[in-house]
């Protein structure tokens, strides 16, 4: 548009150079430079300005296709939300309908559990009450046993001790239930309150040895049934050794036949005398004259006897 109105005021101006004096031609002359360079100025400015607009319009239409890159992810992730949004709501809507079903099913549960807990604690009122009953009778039943027990021990009779738990009279009754053939090989006394019974070794133990013979198993085994008649027992091992010295071993075999360790009974029964003890013998050996038992014998076994508890 410039250039078409630059090119009709060149023509009007050599139109009218023509026909106009050089004075005022060169005025003309003078303003058209001027116009021109003005033109020239203003172009360039425009063209500066045209290419900056370009380049802004480059900018905008890359502004605008991330605009619309953006647009068409956001629709599509609007789509999915919305379809999401629809599946919660069809899930809500299921969910609230069974909860409207658990609320009623809770209630009937609720009114079923009120009824039994109605019901056992009727229960556990007449429980009480009958545990009550059964306290009062107990405690009566308790007052009588009470009174009975007082009533048995004001008319219990204190034992009377036997003549025979006598250790001085037990001498000459152990004697006597020993065979005839069997007496040479002991020697019994009495010393504060026990009764000491000496073995010869000869027949207990073989030779040098310290294992107990088949007759001394027996002799020990018959002297065992007649001490367990009188309720006697056979002291521990411990003073049995220390009684005995140095035939703390022997001693020990001794005592496995007469005696068991902490009180038990044994599993399989020991041999027996082979020889019939004579229960109606009544020879005696007389404690008048008679030599009091070393402590310490030599050749013989000491057993230390008292009566058991």
């Amino acid at each position: 548009m410039i250039n078409k109105n630059l090119w009709y005021y060149i023509v009007a101006i050599a139109l009218l150079g023509a026909c106009v004096p050089s004075k005022k031609y060169k005025s003309l002359e003078a303003k058209y430079n001027a116009l021109n360079d003005s033109t020239s100025i203003q172009i360039k400015v425009l063209e500066a300005n045209n290419t900056i607009l370009r380049q802004e319009l480059d900018t905008l239409k890359k502004q605008r296709a991330m605009l619309e890159q953006k647009n068409a992810t956001l629709r599509l992730g609007n789509e999915k939300s919305v379809a999401m949004l629809n599946k919660m709501m069809r899930n809500y809507t299921v969910l609230e309908s069974e909860h409207i079903t658990l609320l009623k099913n809770s209630a009937q549960e609720a009114s079923f559990k009120k009824k039994v807990l109605a019901q056992n604690q009727e229960k556990l009122v007449t429980s009480s009450q009958l545990l009550r009953k059964y306290r009062q009778q107990i405690f009566k039943l308790q007052n009588q046993l009470t009174s009975q027990k007082q009533v048995l021990k004001q008319n219990t009779v204190p034992p009377v001790r036997h003549e025979d738990d006598n250790p001085v009279d037990l001498r000459s009754r152990i004697m006597a239930k020993i065979p005839p053939q069997d007496r040479k090989y002991f020697d019994i006394d009495v010393d504060n309150g026990k009764v000491y019974i000496e073995i010869v070794d000869s027949v207990l133990f073989e030779p040098n040895q310290n294992k107990l013979t088949p007759e001394g198993e027996a002799l020990l085994a018959n002297l065992k049934n007649i001490l367990k008649g009188y309720n006697l027992a056979v002291n521990d091992n411990d003073e049995n050794a220390a009684e005995n010295g140095k035939q703390n071993h022997r001693t020990s075999q001794v005592n496995r036949i007469l005696q068991l360790p902490n009180g038990k009974k044994r599993k399989t029964e020991l041999p027996t005398s082979t020889i019939d003890p004579h229960k109606n013998a009544t020879s005696l050996v007389p404690l008048k004259g008679r030599k009091k038992l070393d402590k310490s014998p030599k050749g013989k076994t000491l057993i230390v006897v008292s009566e058991q508890d």
